[in-house]
């Protein structure tokens, strides 16, 4: 049996282990937040103060502070937590980018019981975002015990959000409105009701509806058991999902499990691996074409939907790639795509291919952007020739994935028009090149990007062209299908 606290240090043991490199620096600062976290969680703020010194990332530096901030609220006798709060206050227009609003407003009532009113009017001064420092002064009036003193708080905030950009301007409105009538100061209220062009009753309704809408779309997480997950991370060989298992099992109590025990204790759960891939949204402007294929193929693919973030790494504060350096390194890495996919399997180029057109980085919208340069994107399309020809044509009816089916469908959006854009005679010429090759997966893919080009005039007569040459190769459905893509109906 492994107790929290054992759990705990085999995960800080492993966090300790993984090398101070820049290589290593994401997960090196994933694992010592969730160490961290989790001594909160136990009620050991020494060590989570420690823990903060193992962080060289503000972004985790600004989370762990936030939790460390929250803790500190509810152990307001805590001397540690008191002067590691006081420190993140006099800082918080450093972490203010990696906070949200409701991460600072939730730090608010902790800074308020534990410093007091004076450290939450210095923290709504430092703030950068009006938006959020209104909101500051809102929830610190929810705090105040006079009336006179939540009025001037919510004035504040009301001077702030009227000069909030619009379209946040009457959600800030609403968080002003919403402590006026917390307060029952209806007057005042009413005054910011009509100086909302949106009435903030109706916000309120709107932002419930959507709510609701999303969590009833929200798929259900398939059945998990911590045995399976911690299979899972075996394979996927990330030093901080590792640490990250740990950290959760030990919010759980004690591990009872002789197998669970067994693996934890295996050289390989204690191995140090290689570094992983940046996340998703990471800063990838330095990358030549090999690093970009490494970043985009070098992933584990997911074997269970709840593992998407924590393999991707997503950050809703990343900023995302500048989209025309990303094309360029895009059409690096096609020139060669033969060579650098070759080290990684099919499933993982599948699964890169899809990062690449779908989420999160849509290059069909980056192609269609006229803010980037025209030879940017004729280049990029232009060298999407190799993958067909290098890669897929190769390994023709070994290749399971869709990606390339579905590659042009997600690239062609809005080309359909008689009169062809610069874009679209592009990626005609290019489409006409991949139909030329001598793989019927590699002409089908081609015929099904003609497709939704349609009525383009010369689309349709490359596919009408397309079945006076091999009408007599084809099956009856095969037929059947290639018409339908002469006239735009094809699935």
């Amino acid at each position: 049996m492994l107790t929290p606290l054992e759990s705990l240090n085999v995960a800080e043991g492993i966090a300790a282990r993984i090398p101070r490199t820049l290589e290593y620096s994401e997960e090196r600062n994933a694992a010592w937040l969730a160490v961290g976290t989790a001594h909160l969680y136990l009620d050991d703020i020494e060590n989570a103060r420690k823990a903060l010194q193992g962080l060289d990332d503000v972004r985790d530096q600004a989370s762990l502070r936030l939790e460390a901030g929250k803790w500190a609220g509810e152990h307001e006798d805590s001397e540690t937590g008191h002067d590691l709060l006081l420190d993140t206050v006099s800082q918080i227009s450093t972490f203010e980018r990696w906070l949200s609003r409701k991460d600072v407003t939730d730090l608010v009532p902790a800074v308020y019981k534990v410093i007091g009113a004076e450290a939450v009017l210095s923290m709504a001064r430092q703030l950068e975002d009006p938006f959020t420092a209104g909101n500051v002064y809102v929830v610190l009036a929810g705090q105040l015990p006079t009336l006179e003193a939540r009025r001037e708080q919510l004035l504040n905030a009301e001077k702030l959000a009227v000069g909030v950009r619009e379209g946040d301007r009457d959600w800030a409105l609403r968080w002003v409105f919403r402590g006026y009538q917390n307060a029952a100061l209806r007057d005042d209220a009413e005054r910011i009701r009509q100086l909302a062009s949106i009435d903030p009753d109706e916000l309120t309704r709107e932002e419930t509806t959507l709510f609701a809408r999303t969590n009833e779309l929200l798929p259900e997480d398939p059945p998990d058991t911590p045995l399976a997950r911690l299979r899972r991370f075996l394979d996927y060989k990330f030093n901080d999902l590792k640490v990250i298992f740990l950290t959760d099992m030990c919010r759980g109590g004690s591990i009872d499990d002789p197998e669970m025990e067994e693996l934890i204790r295996s050289e390989s759960f204690q191995r140090v691996e290689g570094a992983r891939p940046p996340r998703l949204g990471a800063d990838t402007s330095s990358l030549d074409a090999a690093g970009m294929a490494r970043f985009l193929f070098g992933r584990p693919v997911r074997q269970h939907e709840v593992d998407r973030r924590l393999l991707e790494g997503e950050d809703l504060r990343d900023d995302g790639p500048e989209g025309a350096i990303f094309v360029r390194q895009l059409s690096g890495l096609f020139r060669e795509f033969g060579r650098l996919a070759e080290p990684f399997s099919a499933e993982q180029v599948e699964q890169g291919l899809w990062f690449t057109f779908g989420h999160p980085f849509s290059l069909g919208e980056m192609l269609n952007d006229p803010e980037i340069a025209l030879q940017i994107r004729e280049d990029c399309l232009r060298a999407m020739v190799n993958p067909f020809r290098d890669y897929y044509l190769p390994r023709e009816g070994r290749f399971s994935g869709s990606a390339f089916y579905i590659w042009w469908d997600l690239l062609l959006v809005g080309q359909g028009e008689e009169a062809l854009t610069e874009f679209g005679t592009i990626a005609l010429d290019v489409l006409r090149q991949i139909l030329e090759l001598p793989g019927k997966e590699c002409q089908f893919a081609a015929l099904h990007g003609l497709n939704h080009m349609h009525p383009n005039s010369v689309a349709v007569a490359m596919v009408r062209k397309y079945l006076e040459g091999h009408s007599e190769s084809l099956t009856a459905a095969e037929l059947g299908w290639v018409q339908s893509c002469a006239s735009g109906t094809a699935l």
